[in-house]
């Protein structure tokens, strides 16, 4: 590893975006150090982050393990380094008012849109963006070296690794210091019917498209549940509003990467899909048994060579048995509603302090859903009746 460039510590390193900062800064030979919460029997680490150590570890990066309230440590730390760059994770944004100070360089964990220029947003989106606007006001107030770094939500396409390669270059070059970097290479503005259409045309298929009008995101996003009113007001801000890519980049406190480092050669969204259509991208479900209701019956079906009709019962007579019906047939309703209407037990990611029974124990071999249904076709079950 190449000692004359500068040292990079990474908050955030085994993130989503971070890990991909991390192999970035080590592949280009930066002293590159990650800091984390402590790993213990107590903690409950994932498979994927212990795994993950261990890739670090063998890649050279030194693993600083502590918390961010641990403050004397953070300046210790810092004061070793030349560089920090946060990928901190949007619930934590505002933790990163506890590693500004006594730092040589700052890279917030900016890389959603640019706040600065967006206004007019749903209030839910606007609450989030005056949190990070706070992060950009207390770097500047510090008279620390910073850059600000914009990947624009996603939305402007770009590959996780590219952001990546683009982060550790803006953060060695003295061009990006006190300025804004934009994520926008031109191959990649492409509209959402414009990136189906491309697929359509890899793929020689035609598909069904949904459109959501504006006033339903508008609604959702005042009706909805934190965090699901920020997601709603976020989509509106990208695909309706165009927020991403409709303003001009100013010359005096703005650059765009690609036109920045020309000699990266970024994945397109047309290479990528290419990719695709290769190489067809895995999905994984955290388990064999989350089906729905019509899947499970559909399986079931085939199991016995029989159709069966099927009666649908719409939310609006679900809502209305539970704000009618008797204790406890009340809550009977409303757990329907959570499990089959709105989907509450897989609708979510698991957190990074939540773990998942298969993945964590994977010697066990735990009864398929399929396998169980083939059970009750060998050994049906047998049904009591009572007589009223």
């Amino acid at each position: 590893m190449a000692t004359g460039l500068g040292k990079i510590l990474v908050f955030g390193g085994t993130g989503y975006l971070g890990k991909h900062i991390v192999r970035a800064s080590i592949k280009m030979g930066h002293p590159t150090y990650v800091y984390g919460r402590p790993i213990t029997p107590n903690s409950n680490p994932s498979n994927s982050k212990v795994e993950l150590h261990k890739e670090f570890q063998s890649m050279g990066v030194i693993l600083i393990q502590g918390e961010l309230s641990e403050h004397e440590k953070l300046v210790s730390l810092i004061k070793q380094v030349d560089i920090v760059i946060s990928a901190i994770g949007t619930p934590y944004v505002m933790e990163q008012l506890r590693i500004i100070d006594a730092i040589k360089r700052f890279i917030p964990s900016d890389f959603g849109c640019e706040e600065d220029l967006i206004t007019a947003v749903l209030p839910p989106f606007q609450d989030f963006l005056d949190k990070k606007k706070k992060i950009r006001r207390a770097a500047e107030a510090t008279g620390v070296p910073f850059t600000f770094l914009s990947s624009t939500c996603f939305a402007v396409f770009t590959r996780e690794e590219d952001i990546a390669i683009y982060v550790i270059r803006a953060a060695n070059d003295p061009r990006t210091c006190n300025r804004i970097v934009l994520f926008r290479p031109s191959k990649n503005i492409l509209s959402q019917l414009e990136l189906v259409s491309l697929w359509e045309k890899k793929t020689s298929r035609s598909y069904n498209k949904v459109f959501v009008y504006e006033e339903e995101l508008v609604e959702l996003s005042e009706t909805s549940p934190h965090p699901e009113n920020v997601r709603a007001a976020i989509i509106h801000s990208i695909f309706v509003k165009g927020d991403m890519a409709n303003f001009e980049i100013r010359e005096d406190d703005q650059m765009e990467v690609s036109k920045l480092y020309p000699d990266v050669e970024y994945t397109t969204v047309d290479q990528l899909l290419d990719d695709f259509v290769a190489n067809p991208p895995e999905f994984h479900y955290p388990s064999k048994n989350i089906l729905s209701q019509l899947e499970l019956v559909s399986l079931w079906e085939k199991k016995i060579n029989r159709s069966y009709n099927k009666v649908f019962v719409y939310e609006e007579e679900v809502v209305e048995l539970l704000e009618t019906s008797p204790h406890p047939e009340n809550i009977r309703a409303a757990i329907i509603h959570s499990i089959f209407v709105k989907g509450d037990m897989a609708n979510f990611e698991i957190g990074e302090d939540e773990m998942e029974v298969s993945k964590l124990y994977p010697d066990v071999e735990y009864t398929t859903v399929d396998q169980l249904l083939d059970d009750f076709v060998a050994n049906p079950p047998e049904f009591h009746y009572v007589e009223l």
